[in-house]
Parts: C-alpha cells; structure tokens; sequence
C-alpha cells in the first residue's frame, strides 16, 4: 500500500470517530446555509432576522474548529491514546499530515462547501435590492462583492482559528491549557496590532484613517478592515491569511515531531510557545488599557494574572525561586513594552505623524482649524479651500461647482493643487511634531496625558482634514487630531494663511444671497 493511500486510510478512519459531532456540524451549516439561501433568493428586507440567524449559524460552524482540533489530537492530552497512536507502525511525518486531512475532511472542507453554496446562491439571485435606513443612506442587499467578501473573511477566520488550535494542541500536554490558550492567543494575536497601532500611531501621531493591509495578514478581526476594498483585494487577504495558517500549521510538526507518550498530561510542553502567548497577550493588554486606567494599576492588575496563570500551568514543586523568576521575566517584558512606548514617542508614533498620502491629490479640499478661547472669534480659527460644500447640519461634505459658506458667509470656491496640499500638509506636520522628547516628557505623557513644547502645555486641539477623490472613484479622508501649544497654533495657522490660498471667516466674501 502507497505512502498516500495509508495516509488517506487513516485521515477517514479518524474521521470516522467523530461522526456524532461532524452531524451536528452538517445540521448548523445545512440549516444556516439554507436559510441564507432563501433570504437572498427573495431580497425581502422583511427577512433580515432570518438572514442574520443564517450567518451566525454559518459562523458557529466556522468557529467549531478547536473542538474537531482536540478530538483529531487527542493523544496530545490523553495518555491511553498516546500510547495507542506511538505503537502504531507510521512515522511522526505520516501520523501528522493523517490528523491534518482528518481536520479538512471533519471541518474545513464541510464549512468551505456549506458558505460557498450559500455566497453562491444568493450572488447569482441577485435581485438588485437596494433600501434607504433611518438616515436616508442608501445600502445594497446580497450583492455578489458583499457575498464574495463575506465567503472570504468565513474561511480565512476559519483556517486562522483552526491553526491556533492546532498550535495549542500540539504544544500543551494537558485539556484545560489547550482550551484558555487557544483563545488567548487568538485573541492576542488578533488584537494587538489594531491595539498597538491605535495607541503608538493614532494618539502620538494622531492619525485617525483607517488601518492599511499589513494589519490584517494574519488575523480573525478582517471585519474590521475597510468596507471600500474591492472584492479582489478582499480575496487577496484573506489568501494571504489562509496561506500563513497553512504554514502555521506545517512549523508546527517541529514540535509535533519531538513528542512521546510521555509528554501527555504535562500542562506546557513548549515553555518557548507559552512565553510568546504570554507575552503577545500582555502587549495586547497594556495597549488596550493604556490611556484608560492608571498605568501602576494596570501594571499590578497584569502581575497578578501572569504569575496565576504560570502557577496553575506549573507541574512540579512549586518553589520562592520559580516565583521570582517568573516575576522577573513579567518585570521585563513590561519593560520591553515601556522601550516600544518610547521608541514610538520619540519618533513620533513611527513617523505617523509625518504621513502623507502618495496619492494625486488634485483637486482636494482643506480644512484646518484650532480650539479658540471664549474670547476669540471662531473665524480667526478655521482655513478653508477647495471644490467641497460642507453642510453645518449634517456634517457631511459633497463637491459642488459653486461657491462655499462658511459662517453664514460665502467664499469663492479655489481649486488646489497637489502641491498646494502638500505645502499645507508640511506646514501641519512642522508644528505637530514640535514637542519635548525626553524621557521626563514620555513619562508626563503617558501618566498624565501632557504634552508639552518648550516648557509649555500643549492643549490646544488642532485637525487638519483633506478629502480627495481615490483611485477607485470614492471620498477618500486623511486627518490628523493632534495638540499644540497656544502659541503653536497661532504661528501655524499665520503661516498657512500666508501661502494665499485658503480662506477664512475674515476673508469671506459678504453676500446677502439666500444661502444654498
């Protein structure tokens, strides 16, 4: 019999053990599948509800995949079938790609053919169904992208949570490690670098755009990515992220290969893997609490969590030494965070602060304005220009050929230039990153929240915006909140107004015309 073929025998005779809970599987997805069929068949918005149980029915099925994980890999944590499976006359390659075949056979491949039936159906019934919310805002309703995208991030979550799993299973000798483990660290690697770049890029650099594709490489949280990405580029993520399972799951039999039936039962059999869970799990956590709590409170908080976690994992005698070994490798990733906290200060956020769009930006709008003082007129604190309209009310903002009003007042509309943009960009940019960087300075401003430039307080909130058409024929925004000093602020906006074209409230052409 060929290598192949024993392999296959044993991946089906495995998948055969599990036929209960592979049924109830096929149940979840069958019956999500068919009632999202049926909703985007019709396009009834009548029908949501059914649409919305029939994708998270979809969804629970995706999300099964640590338990068909732990039954393929049971001898990992389960010493009779430890010693059962080690006896049997297969090498530890051919025993491993057997429990991956048995994990596409149970799983992947049940969950890729249910959603794709259900995105497939509802994309050819296409109705074209549109519909206006509360506010007027028109969506559509089971179009093929909106169904191409979904498909894509349903299985790229998928082999991304299925690959964690199979990581903890192979690297934990025990039930319970494998479980909290799994989660933590999907959880952790998923959020700490939308956490981190929230933190070191947005509040130092205070860009507030949306975050770019190097963020969701590996991820479950791809239904935070931008809603305006082409279905193409969609399915190009989540490939990318399904290729980085794949090979997640292929580094994995390193470890997988170095294993006996001995190391059943024992909590970690990785210390290297549960380090990095540790570890990116403490990132993730700082970064979330960063600026809400107290950093010492935060601090004792994860001290505690660290060290319970270590002792429940911890197998031998537990000892004084153990303990300050582990408070001292605690001691110095919190440190290693601190040295990226300054890192990130000094350079202003990575040079977030100094980005600028590569992007044509013809024809933009401008819009820079300052916090002003009770007695200061609001019109001193605004610089306008460009082909937009903005409306006061709603705040939304639309091209328009006409004039713009400002305050009541009407100002000729001024085309600017790429270049022109980009000189007020530079402007912008010059005061923003004018602060003190010192350590003392990092220190005042992740304890208290101060910024300070040339020993005085920056607490005036500046926003620079520009609105641009995209490549793909869409609004497109790049803004920037940050802080400056009074006297910042004030040079920054005398200096942009002196380039001559941006209007304010002083320069405004006074028109008694009705207001458009």
């Amino acid at each position: 019999m060929s290598r192949c073929r024993r392999i296959n025998r044993m991946a089906l005779g495995e998948a055969r053990t599990h036929g209960r809970v592979f049924t109830v599987l096929n149940i979840i997805l069958g019956v999500g599948c068919l009632l999202q069929c049926f909703v985007g068949a019709t396009a009834d918005i009548l029908d949501s509800n059914v649409s919305d149980v029939g994708c998270i029915l979809l969804c629970v099925g995706a999300l099964m995949g640590p338990v068909f994980v732990v039954g393929v890999f049971r001898e990992m944590h389960n010493r009779q079938q430890s010693d059962v499976v080690y006896a049997l006359p297969m090498s530890a390659g051919e025993r491993y790609v057997s429990k991956l075949l048995a994990l596409v056979y149970l799983h992947i491949l049940p969950v890729a053919v249910w959603s794709g039936i259900a995105a497939l159906t509802t994309a050819l019934a296409d109705k074209g169904y549109r519909y206006n919310d509360w506010f007027y805002r028109t969506y559509e309703c089971f179009s093929p992208d909106m169904c191409g995208k979904v498909f894509a991030v349903l299985i790229a979550g998928m082999m991304f949570l299925d690959a964690i799993a199979v990581v903890c299973s192979v690297c934990c000798g025990r039930l319970a490690e494998i479980h909290y483990l799994t989660y933590l660290a999907v959880i952790a690697v998923s959020a700490a670098p939308l956490l981190l770049r929230a933190q070191l890029m947005e509040k130092i650099g205070g860009q507030v755009v949306k975050p770019g594709l190097v963020y969701f490489r590996w991820t479950l949280s791809l239904l935070a990515w931008d809603d305006n990405a082409s279905l193409g580029m969609y399915v190009k993520v989540c490939l990318v992220n399904c290729l980085i399972s794949v090979a997640v799951m292929a580094l994995v039999f390193l470890v997988y290969r170095r294993r006996d039936a001995g190391a059943a039962g024992k909590p970690i059999v990785s210390r290297i893997f549960f380090e990095l869970v540790l570890a990116c799990g403490l990132v993730a956590y700082y970064a979330l609490l960063l600026f809400a709590i107290s950093p010492a409170a935060a601090i004792a908080l994860a001290g505690v969590v660290y060290l319970v976690i270590h002792i429940i994992s911890f197998r031998g005698i537990l000892s004084g030494t153990k303990i300050v070994l582990w408070t001292v490798k605690f001691f110095v990733t919190t440190a290693a965070f601190i040295l990226l906290l300054w890192v990130a200060f000094a350079t202003d956020g990575f040079g977030a602060i100094r980005y600028v769009p590569t992007r044509d930006m013809d024809g933009a709008c401008i819009k820079v304005d300052t916090e002003w003082d009770y007695y200061e007129d609001p019109r001193n604190c605004i610089l306008y220009a460009g082909p937009y309209s903005y409306d006061w009310d709603t705040g939304q903002y639309s091209y328009k050929a006409n004039d713009v009003w400002v305050y009541g007042m009407r100002i000729p509309r001024r085309d600017v230039s790429d270049w022109k943009v980009r000189e007020v960009i530079k402007i912008f940019q010059k005061y923003a990153a004018d602060r003190n960087k010192d350590f003392s300075a990092f220190l005042d401003f992740f304890m208290n929240g101060c910024e300070t430039a040339n020993g005085f307080e920056r607490d005036r909130v500046c926003t620079l915006k520009i609105w641009f058409r995209g490549a793909d024929g869409e609004d497109t925004v790049m803004a920037q909140d940050v802080r400056m000093t009074s006297v910042q602020a004030h040079n920054m906006m005398q200096e942009i107004r002196e380039l001559g074209f941006l209007n304010d409230g002083n320069t405004a052409v006074q028109n008694t015309a009705v207001q458009p």
